[in-house]
């Protein structure tokens, strides 16, 4: 059978140059301080900017499983831990 081997830091910068020209995505490299929401999330980060976004994603890794027993809204319930490498 055929087999393959992925280098994760060739991917992961083929897939941000990928995803920056097929989606609006604006990269930004700070750490979140704060996750509010209502009907629309408000993110705000060390840099003192607030973002408010539709829909937040966390790659958090193992963690992920955490959010389900440490939030009470119900949009963080899908969280579910998985394997692998993400865009950072």
């Amino acid at each position: 059978e055929d087999a393959f081997m992925i280098d994760p830091a060739t991917y992961l910068n083929w897939l941000l140059k990928e995803s920056q020209q097929h989606l609006p995505i604006e990269l930004v490299q700070e750490f979140v301080t704060e996750v509010s929401s209502s009907e629309k999330f408000l993110i705000k980060t060390s840099e003192q900017k607030s973002y408010q976004v539709d829909q937040v994603i966390f790659t958090t890794g193992s963690a992920s499983r955490f959010w389900k027993e440490l939030s009470s809204d119900k949009r963080w319930q899908s969280s579910k831990p998985v394997q692998g490498s993400y865009l950072e």
